[in-house]
């Protein structure tokens, strides 16, 4: 039985909400991967999608101030990551978020301290909980037309979702102030 291969990338020469980043490979520091996402319970809300990464830090690519690293000085919180699957040549998208933290950490391993940096990762949805919609409103629209609409808003490019235009209407929104594009997107869920 052959096993997938795993493939991790990062972003690091592109800005977060590029059409089409310029990804970086670096599967090859990737030690562990942990990924959570959904909810618990079946009535709980959607949580943003985590993903806690463990990367061999041996040559100092990950520290953000190493001049000479070949990251520098994109080492930064913020960054686009993907990481997806080839099994049998099809491949499966299995998480796509941006790293929030560097956190560098020293192991022992094999009777000495070795250097890894740990990204802490959340999904859009993360990203979406921070921002706030201010603008004259939404028209009466379908559902996923609305939620392309705060997409757009948002600045996600719209290579990087699928949907369709919906099934239920939504009521014109009148004037947006300080509104959760999160929450505004829960509200159209419901």
């Amino acid at each position: 039985m052959a096993w997938p291969t795993l493939v991790l990338r990062i972003a690091f020469d592109s800005d977060p909400m590029a059409a089409s980043p310029s990804w970086t490979t670096v599967t090859g520091d990737l030690r562990y991967i942990n990924i959570k996402r959904g909810r618990q319970h079946e009535l709980d809300r959607m949580s943003a999608g985590i993903a806690d990464l463990e990367l061999n830090n041996q040559h100092g690519n990950y520290w953000p101030n190493n001049a000479s690293g070949d990251y520098y000085p994109n080492v930064k919180p913020g960054k686009r990551i993907n990481l997806y699957a080839v099994y049998d040549a099809v491949t499966y998208h299995l998480y796509t978020g941006f790293i929030e933290d560097w956190n560098p950490r020293w192991v022992d391993e094999k009777g000495g301290l070795f250097p890894i940096m740990q990204p802490q990762c959340a999904d859009l949805c993360a990203n979406l909980a921070r921002y706030y919609l201010n603008h004259s409103g939404y028209s009466e629209e379908l559902s996923g037309t609305r939620v392309g609409n705060v997409l757009d808003d948002f600045g996600w490019p719209a290579g990087a979702r699928d949907l369709d235009a919906g099934q239920s209407y939504m009521q014109a929104s009148g004037t947006m102030e300080n509104v959760n594009a999160w929450e505004h997107l829960i509200t159209i869920q419901k």
